[in-house]
């Protein structure tokens, strides 16, 4: 009888081996199955997440996506002279907007962060962790995610980014005004999540 259990464990080892299924193989070669990193649009060579140097921002192809793509996957987009980068995703056109109002109210988010960093230096988002700013009609917003707190820099580098998404888009695919869901990233942390639209 032991003749025979051994006889099936070998059997069975046998099998397993010629499928490739027995021990894992020790290589230093990374597996194809390992996470890929993400890469920033606006820096090819650079993974998001790491240290942007404003010189790695290069001219971008002049038809960067396809437009029936624009809302299907987010971009990753990454602020020069720092860790943070934004994963932004394109949903919908903003009727009766235009590009100059969408920048404008960008620009005075931008100010109101940089104004609480240059007053309270790069602390935390206060109070419940939020951030809203509202002009012509329009809003940016953004609330802290994934048991993190976003800081007043890291927020004005977001908007920094997200500023420069627009303005790619606006000027490569002449895509119109509209609003997107963005997730903002300090390094390797998610540190809140965040949308602009109409408001």
């Amino acid at each position: 009888m032991r003749a025979f259990s051994n006889s099936l464990v070998m059997i069975t080892l046998a099998s397993f081996a010629a499928l490739g299924l027995t021990v894992p193989a020790l290589s230093d070669e990374p597996s194809p199955l390992a996470a890929r990193s993400q890469f920033c649009y606006n820096a090819p060579t650079t993974v998001a997440g790491t240290y942007l140097d404003r010189r790695s921002l290069i001219a971008r192809d002049s038809v960067p996506y396809r437009q029936p793509s624009l809302n299907k996957y987010p971009q990753y987009w990454c602020a020069p002279g720092c860790e943070t980068y934004i994963s932004v995703t394109y949903i919908s056109n903003i009727p009766s907007q235009t590009w100059s109002v969408v920048q404008n109210v960008l620009s005075g988010a931008i100010a109101q962060t940089l104004s609480q960093v240059r007053a309270v230096g790069d602390g935390v988002v206060g109070g419940s962790g939020q951030f809203s700013y509202r002009a012509s009609g329009l809003e940016v917003f953004t609330s802290n995610s994934n048991n993190h707190q976003q800081t007043w820099g890291v927020l004005s580098a977001a908007l920094v980014a997200l500023a420069d998404y627009f303005t790619e888009i606006q000027q490569n695919i002449s895509a119109l005004p509209g609003s997107v869901t963005f997730v903002i990233y300090d390094g390797e942390n998610e540190v809140a999540t965040g949308g602009f639209g109409t408001g």
